[in-house]
């Protein structure tokens, strides 16, 4: 009977907390059929007298919908990439965005801070600097996501604390 008991809160537990860590994985579609990777890197024009693109390779990461690599245009600006990687996720703090340059002028990385928030507030593309091919893109949590993510194992505690207490109480009566 002990061992029954002891299997069954430790099901309990791994039933609270494991969706906590299980996370949907997604993957990216497979490319076309007789697609070339060089020209991956050159878009085409779209209709009759558009113009030809070069695409350059960006990564975006953090607390946006599809956070990974992207092609863009060069002409790209922060807010069109994080619309491409699906806009930013509710706990996103759009004050704290981060472009980490691959290398600056100088030869050494850079990390260029950028207030989203006040470009859209403003509407002044001057407050979003120019992406470069290789940057990378981090999007940061707001300050409540930890509090947040505090609370909600503390209720799951709370509720594996109150679940072993009613199975031993009416283990204990039987």
């Amino acid at each position: 009977m002990r061992f029954l008991s002891r299997s069954l809160f430790i099901l309990l537990v791994l039933s609270v907390c494991y969706p906590t860590y299980a996370q949907e994985q997604k993957t990216a579609p497979a490319p076309a059929a007789g697609f070339q990777q060089p020209a991956r890197y050159y878009l085409g024009s779209l209709g009759q007298g558009g113009p030809d693109q070069l695409l350059m390779t960006v990564n975006v990461w953090g607390f946006v919908q599809k956070p990974g690599q992207y092609l863009v245009p060069v002409n790209t600006n922060l807010v069109s990439l994080i619309s491409y990687a699906g806009g930013p996720l509710e706990d996103a703090s759009l004050g704290r965005v981060e472009v980490i340059r691959a290398a600056a002028n100088d030869g050494q990385p850079a990390v260029v801070k950028v207030d989203v928030e006040e470009y859209l507030k403003k509407g002044d593309p001057s407050l979003l600097p120019v992406l470069r091919p290789g940057d990378t893109v981090v999007v940061r949590a707001s300050r409540m996501y930890g509090v947040r993510k505090l609370l909600d194992y503390v209720w799951r505690i709370a509720v594996i604390i109150q679940a072993y207490a009613l199975f031993s109480y009416y283990i204990g009566r039987s």
